[in-house]
């Protein structure tokens, strides 16, 4: 009598697996999507140094996204980090070093890439997001208590485990025999703390506020 399982967080594209995945390339599309509203074209990628499927997925997003809106895609803005928070840190903290010109936006593999070089640019007196806008992924715990707090794309975690039981279930009761692929879709969750428009993009944006101020203010006229 063989095992049901269920396969979460990988697709495994070349074997006939019951899987629960996530749609990786949307969420970096999402993220360039979302930078790009807020007036950056100068957007860079944090590789992870340990290449896991999902972090292809979302590199190949991150290179199709950037085709997508237009932007050229710059090699020397993606860089390649270790994996830990600790690690990133400290390996972007000697790119640092070196002088380096950045972009003025970043996605990442993992929101442990994200902490780590926010870390490493706040101590350089790079401000975020006012200088650089970071955008991480997965919406982990210490995303919500770091200072400043990670915009980030979110895992629905929970539809995430439910969609896994139901599959497993399902399996189990043999109520379907073929297998299943069931893909996830993410979404953006907004901290204004690391990620905000432009700087000249907002000097625009505030310039209109303005004149639109202006044109609503009455006409007075003078007599002598």
């Amino acid at each position: 009598m063989g095992i049901s399982f269920v396969c979460l967080d990988n697709a495994f594209p070349y074997h006939n697996f019951n899987t629960v995945s996530i749609n990786n390339q949307m969420g970096t599309h999402q993220a360039i999507e979302y930078l790009c509203q807020m007036g950056h074209t100068d957007i860079g990628y944090l590789k992870s140094e340990v290449r896991i499927s999902s972090f292809l997925e979302r590199e190949q997003g991150y290179q199709k996204a950037c085709e997508k809106f237009g932007l050229q895609f710059n090699p020397d803005y993606v860089f390649e980090i270790p994996y830990t928070e600790e690690e990133s840190y400290q390996s972007f903290k000697q790119i640092l070093e070196n002088n380096v010109i950045l972009p003025t936006a970043f996605i990442t593999d993992d929101d442990t890439l994200s902490l780590g070089v926010t870390k490493a640019l706040t101590e350089k007196g790079v401000a975020i997001p006012g200088e650089i806008s970071i955008v991480g992924y997965n919406d982990r715990p210490n995303c919500e208590i770091s200072s400043p707090k990670l915009t980030t794309i979110a895992v629905p975690k929970q539809a995430f485990a439910f969609e896994a039981v139901c599959c497993t279930e399902c399996l189990i009761n043999r109520k379907f025999s073929r297998h299943r692929f069931l893909c996830m879709y993410r979404n953006l969750c907004y901290r204004q703390e690391t990620c905000c428009k432009h700087k000249e993009y907002q000097m625009l944006f505030n310039l209109s506020g303005l004149l639109d101020h202006l044109h609503l203010l009455p006409a007075f006229s003078f007599s002598s």
